[in-house]
């Protein structure tokens, strides 16, 4: 293996895991290595086994969610709490699965209960071009 693969790339080629959502304002999540770690430390698990912690939604409590939503945020607002997500998502339109599907989809993980997750936060984008607010 040459020195050269393990050059770091370039800011611009480094894209980080980005999910648009509509809450309070049009919102980015960001899952980056502060975002990761704040999970790992939440989930007790390493970033190698989070997809497993998420790969059964019926075991997945509210707040495990608001977690998610909350490490994604912090880079916009240090100083989020998790009673502010909770409000912001309490005004939205987002339904827990939406929530769920939404991060399903921007983290990579897989499995058939989530694909189909997926594939309906896919079509929220499509509707709205964030994911965001469904129709009243």
């Amino acid at each position: 293996m040459s020195n050269e693969s393990l050059k770091p790339k370039k800011k611009e080629e480094i894209k980080p895991l980005e999910i648009k959502m509509n809450l309070d304002k049009e919102r980015t999540l960001k899952y980056r290595f502060r975002a990761i770690k704040l999970l790992e430390e939440k989930f007790e698990v390493p970033f190698g086994q989070l997809d497993k912690v998420f790969a059964d939604t019926s075991k997945l409590k509210v707040d495990d969610i608001i977690t998610l939503i909350w490490a994604g945020l912090i880079h916009e607002q240090k100083d989020l709490t998790h009673e502010q997500v909770y409000a912001m998502l309490d005004e939205s339109d987002y339904s827990f699965m939406d929530v769920i599907a939404l991060f399903a989809k921007g983290f990579g993980i897989s499995t058939p209960e989530l694909e189909a997750l997926k594939k309906k936060a896919l079509e929220l984008n499509k509707s709205t071009g964030t994911g965001a607010k469904r129709e009243k």
